[in-house]
């Protein structure tokens, strides 16, 4: 999904499946690492990332505020 507020794009991908239990905690990995990586290179810090277990499955919002 795509969305356009006053100030902020947003982008948000939502995977639909089981979660699975966590048996450790393993951090972002490294594919959550380079995607903030590449915002913060090309946007400053002026983006928001957030990754997160839901009902659903899986979502991950990235915001981009505008300068």
């Amino acid at each position: 999904k795509f969305k356009r507020t006053e100030g902020c794009k947003e982008y948000i991908f939502q995977t639909k499946a089981q979660n699975r239990s966590a048996v450790r905690d393993t951090g972002n990995g490294n594919g959550f690492g380079y995607i903030k990586a590449r915002l913060a290179e090309s946007y400053g810090n002026n983006w928001q990332f957030i990754s997160e277990a839901n009902n659903e499955g899986w979502q991950t919002t990235i915001k981009i505020y505008d300068k």
